[in-house]
């Protein structure tokens, strides 16, 4: 398929002097004299190997088509990103190269598609926009009303862009302190994929959404159940929307401690004896799974001590 320069996009694969490349940056110049063209950075296929070229305005490219499967981002691990197949749940390790200057913009369970040349990953197609709330935003200068003036924000993936300024923050639904059952339906929609994982691989039938802050009534009661040694009849798996937490647990050679934080996936096997509290923040928003809640009741074990030396 020939293309045009303006049809050039990040992840797509292009033949090239008898090579295949994958298209890992791409950046439109339109100097305003002179004729646009592209800046590329481009990754062989065959060799491995990264070049940088320009294409002028009056050039042509020919894409190649490979065998293209729908993803969702899990999370990075060193400089790979770990991808999901939407269709048989398969994890694929993907050179982080492929997405850095779209990462700080990529929700986790964002969908991608990530092409495959003789079943090896070889460039990932991100989603033409997102959708984010902007978490950080200073105040536009007072006065300041042209149409052209912008400022920079940071938004929920922790990314920075600049925007009108008009714009402010607002609280997502993971930041928000309180949520009604509203909100908490529309938070649990957005970890679909990661439930459908469990369900699929896992067996697990429920789920529900803890959140726990100073202001929530009998909040010590509620605490009181967890922060003693216990076991469940049941493999314990949490996933940390917000804030923090210690997981403590029992050990032949001494207790220890666990300090959870945002984007931690737990998973406590049945049996194990353990005991959960809040740190000095006093504030989480976890997601509980579940194969059969009676098997979260905690079972306590006479005469442990939810301590360490």
């Amino acid at each position: 398929m020939v293309l045009g320069i303006t049809e050039v996009r990040k992840g797509m694969v292009l033949k090239i002097e008898n090579d295949i490349y994958t298209v890992i940056k791409s950046e439109f110049v339109n100097p305003g004299k002179g004729s646009a063209f592209i800046r590329t950075k481009l990754k062989s296929v065959i060799k491995g190997s990264s070049i940088e070229r320009t294409f002028k305005a009056a050039e042509t490219l020919e894409s190649v088509e490979l065998e293209k499967r729908a993803m969702t981002l899990c999370y990075t691990e060193g400089d790979q990103i770990v991808f999901m197949d939407v269709n048989d749940y398969e994890q694929i390790h993907v050179p982080i190269e492929y997405v850095e200057d779209v990462l700080p913009f990529m929700k986790e369970e964002a969908q991608v598609e990530v092409t495959f040349y003789e079943d090896k990953p070889i460039g990932v197609i991100p989603p033409n926009f997102a959708i984010l709330e902007v978490t950080y935003a200073e105040e536009g200068l007072k006065g300041d009303t042209s149409g052209t003036a912008l400022k920079k924000v940071t938004v929920e993936t922790g990314g920075e862009i600049n925007v009108p300024i008009f714009v402010k923050a607002s609280k997502s639904y993971t930041e928000k302190q309180t949520l009604n059952d509203l909100e908490k339906e529309e938070l649990l929609k957005t970890l679909n994929n990661r439930f459908e994982y469990l369900q699929e691989r896992e067996g697990f039938t429920t789920r529900d959404l803890v959140v726990l802050h100073p202001d929530v009534p009998g909040i010590n009661d509620m605490l009181a159940k967890f922060d003693k040694v216990h076991t469940h009849s049941d493999v314990e798996v949490r996933y940390i929307i917000d804030g923090s937490g210690y997981f403590g647990f029992v050990a032949p050679e001494g207790n220890f401690l666990v300090h959870v934080f945002k984007s931690d996936f737990v998973f406590v096997p049945k049996g194990i004896q353990h005991w959960f509290t809040l740190d000095e923040k006093m504030r989480i928003k976890a997601v509980r799974y579940f194969k059969d809640m009676s098997g979260w009741v905690p079972n306590y074990v006479e005469g442990a001590v939810a301590s360490i030396e």
